[in-house]
């Protein structure tokens, strides 16, 4: 879609696009690529995600705004759970079967996007929130992957009343067990050096948690999270 492409290439600085006023207060909704274009904005003047997550979303959003043009949603508020449903099945370029990985990427994308439409007052729905799919793997237990961390970072900081969510999430992210995260201190972590000292459990050694470990930042390429589910 060149319109995310250009959106993609201006300089993006928050509150300066030209997106008129808010869609609630608007008889009529903006194109659906108009939308991701100011979704877009938004997306990148938050700076909350790494350039490679940003742009796994920017190419997702643009396959799924080609489907859904081609099965007649021309805006966002007329955007359903059922061509939802449709794309996260949807065949590839070659013709293959998205893996359910492939699917819980994509339903992702659209939350995320669904995300921003609502921020900026372009949508007032989320059509993923009655989507299930199975999970990725039939483990009882297994490592968070580097979408699901991203998505439980995202979701720590929804509430930006508290710090509390993103702690927690951090020292998870570090390695911290349930019996350890309530026993860490203040004086515990060193934001400097980055680095906590986490004291243990009944089944769990004392132990420094090195920078790398500390959650926060980009994921070493080829690591997996220290989270499982």
């Amino acid at each position: 879609m060149d319109k995310l492409t250009e959106a993609v290439q201006r300089t993006h600085v928050r509150g300066q696009r030209p997106r008129g006023e808010n869609n609630l207060g608007r008889a009529a909704a903006l194109p659906f690529a108009d939308a991701i274009s100011a979704a877009v904005d938004e997306l990148v003047g938050s700076n909350d995600l790494a350039g490679s997550s940003v742009g796994v979303y920017l190419e997702h959003w643009s396959k799924f705004a080609t489907f859904a043009a081609a099965k007649g949603y021309s805006t966002a508020p007329s955007i359903e759970s059922t061509v939802v449903r449709a794309w996260l099945a949807a065949r590839d370029g070659a013709g293959v079967l998205p893996a359910v990985a492939t699917q819980r990427l994509r339903r992702t994308s659209v939350r995320k996007l669904f995300h921003f439409l609502r921020a900026i007052g372009e949508a007032s729905q989320d059509p993923t929130l009655d989507i299930d799919l199975p999970p990725r793997s039939g483990l009882a237990n297994r490592p968070l992957d580097d979408d699901e961390v991203e998505e439980c970072r995202w979701a720590s900081r929804a509430d930006y009343t508290s710090l509390r969510y993103p702690a927690v999430w951090a020292l998870a992210e570090a390695g911290a067990t349930m019996t350890e995260l309530p026993r860490v201190l203040v004086s515990d972590v060193d934001l400097d050096k980055r680095f906590v000292l986490l004291r243990g459990s009944p089944r769990t050694m004392g132990r420094v948690v090195p920078p790398d470990r500390l959650g926060g930042g980009p994921a070493p390429a080829g690591s997996r999270s220290h989270c499982v589910v």
